[in-house]
């Protein structure tokens, strides 16, 4: 039977080194310069999630305003697909614009 170990605290290097912050906070929001997709497979991923969110916001638009607690709701999510999600939808599908 072998003794057990205190268990020591991870050491995080990038707190001490300002620009190993900065680029750990890149990589996390998928700034870094090295991942960059092309417009075309990022148009692909605006027109699925696009496509996604009107049927989704659409349903939810609906089911809101067919409750009258929630009519307001149902028509601002509404005006959120007809003029955020069909537009991007529609631009998404003509990437040279």
């Amino acid at each position: 039977m072998r003794p057990e170990r205190a268990r020591q605290p991870a050491r995080h290097t990038a707190a001490h080194n300002p620009l190993e912050m900065k680029t750990a906070l890149y990589e996390l929001l998928g700034l870094d310069d090295h991942e960059v997709i092309g417009v075309s497979e990022r148009s692909g991923h605006v027109q699925i999630s696009a496509h996604i969110g009107i049927w989704v916001g659409m349903l939810f638009a609906l089911f809101n305003l067919a409750s009258p607690e929630f009519r307001a709701l149902g028509w601002t999510e509404l005006a959120g697909v007809i003029f955020l999600l069909i537009p991007a939808y529609a631009l998404s599908r003509h990437p040279t614009l």
